[in-house]
């Protein structure tokens, strides 16, 4: 029996299909995972540093969202850098989330704000 050259090839487009299907799956949870990544990032800087600088600033709840906020922030700078949503990206993501906290922690200290 011969195989139907138009079955095959409706076959092969449908496994083509399939590995694009797979692969933006694939990118979609990379994705995800990075994002909540930052958060968790964000969220644990923003805990430590609240420990840390005591008695001064946001509550505990506000320094974790700013640090969150900062986290976001430098994942979309580490995307635009190329850097991609790897480990590198969440690295930047720290580093950003940090500066916004203590950047925000040197303006109330300036301005008088505790």
């Amino acid at each position: 029996m011969k195989p139907n050259k138009a079955a095959y090839q409706q076959c092969q487009k449908c496994v083509r299909t399939n590995i694009l299907m797979e692969e933006n799956i694939t990118m979609y949870i990379d994705t995800l995972v990075s994002i909540v990544a930052a958060l968790f990032t964000g969220s644990i800087t923003g805990l430590l540093v609240s420990k840390i600088k005591r008695s001064t600033g946001f509550s505990l709840l506000g320094d974790i969202l700013l640090g969150t906020v900062g986290a976001l922030i430098g994942l979309f700078l580490a995307f635009l850098m190329h850097f991609g949503l790897s480990m590198l990206g969440n690295v930047v993501a720290f580093i950003c989330a940090c500066l916004l906290l203590v950047s925000r922690y040197t303006i109330s200290k300036k301005e008088g704000v505790s």
